[in-house]
């Protein structure tokens, strides 16, 4: 994908990024620039077009200190406009350089000579992946670990924390990655790697704190105060009033609140969009996001597919993304649909990402992790691995836990919950699916701006509980918006049933899981093949039934019955536990499937 690349090499070896620029180059359009500064260090910058803004670099009159940037980067404050590469580098000369008071989604290189040092920095949130890696010859880094294998003669291995955690959670945590040897730069980390020796150390510049906010403790304050930030980070995303967006519309309340905000400051976006099986189920997603876009007068459009084209698509996506995470629906749309769905003539996509507060009200550490995460590996993990393994997966896994809530300040049950949800499930699967769309369109986050992370950690928890303060601020400043339903029925394709029934597919998953696929794998290692095998077949003999897509009178009666003033304040009081931590056997298998499909790639992606 489009981002920086980077090649520290041991003497006499010369530095090079020419394989890891190869193998980035994923679409024609894709235009690349390289940048020597001394035979040791190499660095490289992928874009997604010719000409784009993006290649933003700078270098000192002297030729000791070189900046370089990429992604989107934006003044939190006004006059609201771009941060440049220039910026930073006065920045970081005056010794004043601080990415957190910077918004947005982005990447810095800093090259110094003169202290014989390279510094990488992201985002306070870690929009944008970054991996690096030391090995025989040297440092390096990429956005995909596929450029980290050929610039340093590694060949792909799985690592089991990695593994652990894939099958677990579904992606990895902390800085975590499914291959040994390479790490993921976490969310507001500046990596300091000395030109020299190579030593490396990394240091995080921000995190969330959650701090209640004495002013904000009048729930109409809060309300109005949540609200200003909204559009205050509208305002500052939306930049040049010439400016060309569109809005990924899902039909949930985040990404309704999105196309209201622009409405009322006066700006359209050229498009809408959205994602799913069937446009016209009613009370889906991709149903209420066509009246949402028709009563706002804007285009919608609607990209559908179904889960057999995850046949075409599984091998060259499995490459494509190395699992960042392990959402099937993205292995069906495919590369294909990025290359030609998207449009790349926008400047940047706008997208619902938030963290407005997650779940209910956790009883215990156990309950706080579960409502984000599982809290131990799966079950049938655990059922399948292999004699003396258990206490030592269940280790890794819970140290992938406590990475990710390293540096938490709270105690509060609640407040480590959410930040969990922020530095685990944000940053490395929700924002995952935004590495996927930033292979084709620039992805900006209007709800994850330091304005509204200001306001959002200085509410008291009851406001958070199920993000109910958000739902009262739609309720009274965006009225226009009442009139529609929330999702009571998906739109996506049913993979569990079609796996179960549909011959091609099911053939394809009992191939992958297989006692001779599995044997054939590193994954044998923590798992026994003939018990996963077992329990596969198992599963397809049990019954399997398809989803509920009708919307009866009943379950209208039931939804209207309970207003939505009451659905806020019920959310409100914090009743009832949600979760996103619980995972099924098929996602057990669905991620050992993909797990195998993409060491298959293996040869590839070293190569």
């Amino acid at each position: 994908m489009p981002g920086l690349v980077g090649h520290i090499a041991i003497p006499p070896m010369p530095a090079s990024i020419d394989r890891a620029l190869q193998k980035l180059a994923h679409f024609s359009r894709y235009a690349t620039s390289d940048f020597r500064y001394a035979p040791t260090v190499h660095l490289g910058r992928i874009a997604r077009r010719q000409g784009e803004a993006a290649f933003d670099s700078v270098v000192t009159p002297s030729g000791l200190v070189a900046v370089h940037l990429t992604g989107h980067a934006r003044r939190r404050t006004r006059p609201y406009g771009d941060v440049s590469a220039a910026d930073f580098l006065r920045d970081y000369l005056q010794g004043t350089l601080d990415p957190g008071n910077v918004d947005g989604g982005f990447v810095g290189c800093i090259v110094d000579l003169g202290r014989n040092r390279l510094q990488l920095f992201n985002d306070r949130l870690g929009a944008l992946p970054l991996m690096y890696a030391r090995h025989d010859r040297g440092f390096a880094f990429g956005p995909e670990a596929k450029a980290i294998f050929p610039t340093l003669g590694m060949q792909p291995r799985y690592a089991d924390p990695g593994l652990v955690s894939f099958l677990s959670a579904g992606y990895c945590l902390g800085d975590q990655t499914l291959f040994e040897g390479v790490r993921f730069l976490e969310p507001g980390t500046i990596l300091t790697v000395d030109l020299g020796t190579l030593a490396f150390a990394s240091e995080r510049y921000w995190k969330m704190a959650y701090e209640e906010d004495k002013g904000l403790v009048d729930r109409k304050a809060a309300g109005a105060a949540l609200f200003e930030a909204i559009k205050e980070s509208h305002e500052s995303l939306l930049g040049a009033r010439d400016g060309v967006f569109d809005i990924l519309l899902s039909g949930g309340l985040d990404s309704r609140c999105m196309l209201a905000c622009v409405a009322r400051a006066g700006r359209m976006p050229k498009r809408t969009f959205g994602w799913g099986m069937q446009a016209d189920f009613p009370y889906s997603d991709s149903d209420i996001a066509s009246k949402i876009a028709r009563r706002f007068g804007v285009r919608y459009d609607f990209f559908g597919y179904g889960t057999e084209v995850f046949l075409d698509n599984a091998n060259s996506w499995s490459y494509l993304s190395e699992l960042a995470n392990d959402n099937i629906g993205w292995y069906a749309e495919g590369a294909s649909v990025l290359a030609h769905s998207y449009d790349p003539s926008v400047d940047y996509t706008l997208v619902g990402d938030e963290a407005w507060g997650w779940g209910g009200v956790p009883a215990n550490i156990e309950q706080a992790i579960s409502s984000v995460v599982p809290h131990a590996v799966a079950p049938l993990f655990a059922k399948s691995v292999r004699p003396g393994m258990r206490d030592a997966c269940n280790a890794m896994y819970r140290a992938g836990i406590e990475r990710a809530l390293q540096g938490v300040d709270n105690a509060g049950l609640a407040e480590q919950k959410d930040y969990l949800y922020l530095h685990g499930r944000v940053a490395r699967f929700i924002f995952s699916l935004g590495y996927y769309k930033e292979l084709a369109t620039e992805v900006r986050r209007p709800f994850l701006t330091g304005a509204v992370l200001d306001v959002v950690k200085g509410l008291p928890r009851g406001f958070r509980y199920h993000k109910n303060l958000y739902r009262s601020v739609l309720h009274t400043y965006l009225p226009e918006l009442r009139r529609f339903p929330q999702n009571m029925c998906s739109s996506l394709p049913d993979w569990r049933y079609d796996v179960a029934h549909r011959a091609p597919l099911r053939d394809f998953f009992t191939e992958l899981l297989s006692s001779k696929s599995l044997e054939a794998s590193a994954i044998s290692k923590l798992l026994d093949p003939s018990a996963i095998e077992r329990a596969w077949r198992g599963y397809l003999q049990a019954p399997v039934r398809p989803i509920d897509r009708k919307v009866g009178k009943m379950r209208l009666f039931k939804h209207w019955l309970v207003p939505e003033r009451a659905r806020i304040w019920r959310a409100a009081r914090g009743d009832v536990l949600g979760g996103i931590g619980s995972r099924t056997d098929f996602d057990f298998f669905r991620a050992l499937a993909l797990l195998i499909l993409l060491e298959r790639q293996f040869p590839t992606l070293g190569r």
